[in-house]
């Protein structure tokens, strides 16, 4: 049974011992009040119809009192279980945060490999340019390669731009 329910469960008990210790109090007026209206009308049975009430008194108030002692054990247990249900929510933010932290260093690993083979890939293209280079034919290719270079370059900064940012979001959110 969740912690929530448990809780919600024992508040309605709390309710209802209240709403029973509402009734009682009705009671032991309505019956002081007859007490009364019986000790005007009968004089002669005023010492024993006051030793009744004096009893259903008594009787009355160990009632409330043991109603009243368990709405306060209720009340304990409430918050007891409010504190391990708070204990639970933290534990679950902690592993959330804990898969967020795998998360981004996953994440840190692709884009590390993938700065290393952009990295191979610019020092290749340099090769095959300076290849080009070296022959008249290949100027067109030159310039293509030129922007291709400059383009893959521009991706590697971003990534890298990117990864540190991430990064940077990673520790903050921790």
């Amino acid at each position: 049974m969740p912690i929530s329910l448990q809780i919600e469960k024992l508040k309605q008990i709390n309710h209802k011992l209240r709403n029973k210790i509402k009734e009682l109090n009705l009671i032991v007026e309505k019956a002081i009040e007859k007490a009364n209206i019986k000790k005007l009308a009968m004089s002669k049975k005023e010492t024993q119809s006051t030793v009744d009430v004096d009893h259903l008194l008594k009787i009355r108030d160990k009632e409330i009192m043991n109603s009243e002692k368990q709405i306060k054990n209720n009340q304990i247990e409430i918050d007891k279980l409010q504190a391990k249900y708070d204990e639970l929510v933290e534990s679950e933010n902690v592993q959330y945060l804990e898969e967020q932290l795998r998360a981004a260093e996953k994440q840190k690993k692709d884009l590390t490999k993938t700065i290393k083979d952009l990295e191979l890939q610019n020092f290749e293209q340099g090769k095959t340019l300076d290849k080009v280079v070296n022959s008249e034919e290949h100027q067109n290719k030159i310039k293509y390669l030129m922007e291709d270079l400059r383009m893959w370059k521009d991706k590697n900064l971003k990534l890298a731009q990117a990864f540190e940012k991430d990064k940077e979001t990673r520790v903050n959110q921790q």
